[in-house]
């Protein structure tokens, strides 16, 4: 048995590989979609069999190899739970379960990511813990925000793996990452490793849950605002977490998630999210805009530009991976600053949630 995660994952990737058959047999009573579907979970199942195996084989396992292991395993069961969730329904989904839940089982003690926070804390200083501790939600209530919970879980899991395998950055065996086509300057400095296991903690939080993560804090300071309109609400999840509030949420999407969305494929919404663009801005006078981490491109433009009222709350990366420049030159132009809440995030994400009222008074602009 392997130390850290526990490492039942590897039955999971040996018995979905042994069903392979059973899952190709599912493919043939769905469409084409499903097919698909079907025979890359048998394929990632299979390679993370493959991987656990050479990894067992090999004896004594080395830092480096358990990393990529791990990463093959969570690769097989996020796929199998997308296939569940989207395509199978119960009793397939009640049979993998969710990300928080499944790798909540998997919790490695706490005592060394403790040790290690510590250290870092004695070195940065205090304020610089004050820091760590809003990105990872310290303090927060997990029990009805399941996001924030697979949040600080898989924090828990990467300290506990990356510091007992020495593979914490370094500026020995680092690289800047690539160049991207957003505002975002490139992802903080590292090996190449560790960021395939960021990237294998954080993209399918995105699009089974959302791509940014909710605080108490943002959740009360939005409700403050209701009723709320949100445009580009994808799975619904930050409209889930406001509606179990008794927030009044217009949710909108021009793709809903059950259609293919570009976001977040067929993965099952939160709660009711209704068709429409950007011109539903239009009809919501009477409701603060919100845009929880807006895509690249026009949209937040377009959606500014329909909106005729005057509270904007905008949870994003500010010069960063969401919305674009000209976005932020007409909010900047035609809003003033309120407020801002920091939003616990992964480790190559930095949102927050910014409140913003409609400048009635003046044309300048105020820097952020």
């Amino acid at each position: 048995a392997l130390a850290g995660k526990g490492y039942e994952a590897s039955l999971l990737a040996t018995a979905a590989a042994g069903a392979a058959g059973t899952l190709r047999k599912t493919a043939s009573r769905g469409g084409l979609e499903v097919s698909r579907e079907v025979q890359e979970v048998a394929r990632l199942h299979e390679e993370a069999a493959k991987e656990v195996k050479s990894t067992l084989v090999a004896g004594k396992v080395n830092a480096r190899g358990k990393v990529k292991m791990i990463i093959s395993l969570d690769k097989a069961y996020h796929r199998l739970r997308y296939l569940c969730a989207s395509f199978l329904g119960a009793p397939a989904t009640e049979t993998v379960p969710a990300p928080h839940v499944y790798f909540a089982s998997f919790l490695p003690s706490g005592d060394g990511v403790q040790r290690t926070l510590r250290q870092m804390s004695e070195a940065a200083g205090t304020e610089v813990a004050a820091e760590a501790g809003q990105m990872l939600g310290l303090g927060e209530s997990l029990e009805e925000n399941p996001l924030a919970s697979l949040l600080q879980t898989r924090w828990v899991e990467s300290g506990a793996l990356l510091a007992a395998a020495d593979l914490l950055p370094s500026l020995g065996d680092c690289s800047d990452g690539p160049p991207g086509d957003t505002m975002k300057s490139p992802d903080p400095r590292t090996s190449q490793l560790v960021r395939e296991w960021r990237d294998s903690v954080r993209v399918w939080a995105c699009h089974l849950y959302s791509y940014a993560v909710p605080s108490e804090r943002a959740l009360r300071r939005l409700a403050a605002e209701a009723p709320l309109l949100e445009i580009g609400a994808g799975t619904g999840y930050w409209a889930y977490m406001l509606r179990r509030r008794s927030v009044v949420v217009h949710a909108y999407d021009i793709r809903l998630a059950r259609d293919d969305n570009e976001y977040h494929g067929h993965s099952p919404a939160w709660t009711r999210v209704e068709r429409g663009g950007p011109e539903a801005a239009a009809n919501h006078a009477g409701s603060a805009l919100f845009l929880c981490y807006p895509p690249p491109g026009n949209m937040a433009l377009q959606v500014l530009n329909f909106f005729p009222g005057d509270r904007v709350l905008l949870v994003g990366e500010w010069s960063g991976d969401t919305a674009s420049q000209k976005f932020q030159e007409k909010l900047m132009q035609t809003f003033e600053l309120v407020e801002t809440v920091p939003l616990p995030n992964w480790a190559d994400t930095a949102a927050a949630l910014s409140v913003w009222q409609r400048r009635h008074w003046a044309t300048g602009v105020k820097e952020m």
